[in-house]
């Protein structure tokens, strides 16, 4: 995990970069139990889109959906363990400690 890198939150307390940056942070681990919800794409990536039981929206990069997915159990789309955040180019994903 890049301790330096500095983490863009919305006002909701969710991944708010490029727009709607209202404050950044330093990347830190946490643990949780996240859903699986759908496939986003964007200009320059595609991800999985996560959601905790509180409805925060987490953003991976299909590259670390990979990782998670041959390394982790996943019972019935909910994945559970130690996550942090990464920055690949100029977009901001979450990333599992497998």
């Amino acid at each position: 995990m890049n301790k330096d890198l500095q983490v863009p939150f919305n006002h909701f307390g969710q991944l708010g970069y490029p727009i709607d940056v209202d404050e950044w942070k330093p990347n830190y681990i946490f643990e949780d139990e996240l859903q699986f919800s759908h496939f986003s794409r964007g200009r320059s990536s595609v991800k999985a889109i996560f959601k905790d039981e509180n409805d925060f929206k987490y953003e991976m990069f299909v590259s670390d959906f990979n990782d998670v997915i041959n390394s982790q159990t996943i019972v019935k789309g909910k994945i559970k363990g130690r996550f942090y955040f990464i920055k690949k180019g100029a977009n901001y994903g979450l990333k599992m400690d497998c």
